[in-house]
Protein backbone atom coordinates (compact mmCIF):
# COMPACT_ATOMS: atom_id res chain seq x y z
CA UNK A 1 0.00 0.00 0.00
CA UNK A 2 1.46 3.36 -0.98
CA UNK A 3 1.22 6.33 1.31
CA UNK A 4 1.16 10.04 0.70
CA UNK A 5 2.97 12.30 3.17
CA UNK A 6 0.50 14.83 4.52
CA UNK A 7 0.87 17.25 7.40
CA UNK A 8 -2.53 17.32 9.08
CA UNK A 9 -3.32 19.48 12.08
CA UNK A 10 -6.34 19.17 14.44
CA UNK A 11 -8.30 21.84 12.55
CA UNK A 12 -8.06 19.83 9.35
CA UNK A 13 -9.45 16.73 11.01
CA UNK A 14 -12.27 18.79 12.51
CA UNK A 15 -13.14 20.11 9.06
CA UNK A 16 -13.25 16.58 7.63
CA UNK A 17 -15.45 15.37 10.47
CA UNK A 18 -17.92 18.25 10.25
CA UNK A 19 -18.21 18.08 6.46
CA UNK A 20 -19.51 14.49 6.58
CA UNK A 21 -16.66 12.97 4.60
CA UNK A 22 -16.57 9.37 5.76
CA UNK A 23 -13.38 7.36 5.77
CA UNK A 24 -15.14 4.06 6.21
CA UNK A 25 -16.21 1.86 3.33
CA UNK A 26 -13.51 2.81 0.83
CA UNK A 27 -12.06 -0.70 0.89
CA UNK A 28 -14.48 -2.87 -1.08
CA UNK A 29 -14.42 -6.52 -2.00
CA UNK A 30 -16.38 -8.94 -4.15
CA UNK A 31 -14.44 -11.89 -2.74
CA UNK A 32 -12.31 -12.30 0.35
CA UNK A 33 -9.07 -12.53 -1.69
CA UNK A 34 -9.94 -9.73 -4.17
CA UNK A 35 -9.64 -6.43 -2.28
CA UNK A 36 -9.66 -3.06 -3.95
CA UNK A 37 -10.13 0.61 -3.09
CA UNK A 38 -12.61 3.09 -4.53
CA UNK A 39 -11.26 6.56 -5.31
CA UNK A 40 -13.17 9.20 -3.34
CA UNK A 41 -12.71 11.77 -6.12
CA UNK A 42 -13.59 9.92 -9.35
CA UNK A 43 -15.11 6.67 -8.06
CA UNK A 44 -12.72 4.37 -9.95
CA UNK A 45 -11.79 1.06 -8.37
CA UNK A 46 -8.12 0.14 -7.98
CA UNK A 47 -6.37 -2.82 -6.36
CA UNK A 48 -4.57 -2.69 -3.05
CA UNK A 49 -0.93 -1.74 -3.63
CA UNK A 50 -1.73 0.85 -6.29
CA UNK A 51 -2.87 4.45 -6.03
CA UNK A 52 -2.45 6.67 -2.99
CA UNK A 53 -4.00 5.74 0.34
CA UNK A 54 -3.82 8.03 3.37
CA UNK A 55 -4.96 6.79 6.77
CA UNK A 56 -5.16 9.42 9.50
CA UNK A 57 -7.35 9.87 12.60
CA UNK A 58 -9.76 7.11 11.63
CA UNK A 59 -10.19 8.30 8.04
CA UNK A 60 -9.01 6.38 5.00
CA UNK A 61 -8.65 8.59 1.93
CA UNK A 62 -8.12 6.57 -1.25
CA UNK A 63 -7.08 8.15 -4.57
CA UNK A 64 -6.48 6.18 -7.76
CA UNK A 65 -3.94 8.70 -9.09
CA UNK A 66 -1.84 11.66 -8.02
CA UNK A 67 -4.17 13.88 -10.05
CA UNK A 68 -7.16 12.87 -7.88
CA UNK A 69 -5.13 13.37 -4.70
CA UNK A 70 -4.01 16.78 -5.91
CA UNK A 71 -7.58 17.81 -6.71
CA UNK A 72 -8.83 16.69 -3.28
CA UNK A 73 -6.09 18.47 -1.32
CA UNK A 74 -6.39 21.64 -3.42
CA UNK A 75 -10.14 21.79 -2.66
CA UNK A 76 -9.47 21.00 0.99
CA UNK A 77 -6.96 23.86 1.34
CA UNK A 78 -9.37 26.28 -0.34
CA UNK A 79 -12.02 25.49 2.29
CA UNK A 80 -9.79 25.69 5.37
CA UNK A 81 -9.81 28.78 7.55
CA UNK A 82 -6.56 30.74 7.37
CA UNK A 83 -6.13 30.54 11.14
CA UNK A 84 -6.28 26.74 10.92
CA UNK A 85 -4.03 26.29 7.89
CA UNK A 86 -1.39 28.99 8.50
CA UNK A 87 0.65 27.23 11.26
CA UNK A 88 0.77 23.91 9.42
CA UNK A 89 1.70 25.55 6.10
CA UNK A 90 4.39 27.67 7.76
CA UNK A 91 5.91 24.60 9.46
CA UNK A 92 5.85 22.52 6.28
CA UNK A 93 7.43 25.29 4.20
CA UNK A 94 10.21 25.61 6.79
CA UNK A 95 10.91 21.87 6.71
CA UNK A 96 10.98 21.76 2.90
CA UNK A 97 13.22 24.83 2.62
CA UNK A 98 15.66 23.28 5.10
CA UNK A 99 15.73 20.00 3.14
CA UNK A 100 16.34 21.92 -0.11
CA UNK A 101 19.14 23.93 1.49
CA UNK A 102 20.88 20.75 2.72
CA UNK A 103 20.49 19.10 -0.68
CA UNK A 104 22.00 22.14 -2.45
CA UNK A 105 24.97 22.13 -0.04
CA UNK A 106 25.67 18.49 -0.90
CA UNK A 107 25.54 19.27 -4.64
CA UNK A 108 28.18 22.02 -4.47
CA UNK A 109 31.43 21.09 -6.14
CA UNK A 110 34.47 21.30 -3.94
CA UNK A 111 37.47 22.56 -5.88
Amino acid sequence: MLGFPVLINPGLICWLATDNIRGEGVLASDRADDKYYVCIVCGRKFPRGQGIVVEKAGFTLAFHSSRCASKFFRLLLERLDDSCARPAIRELIGELEEANRKRMEKRKKVI
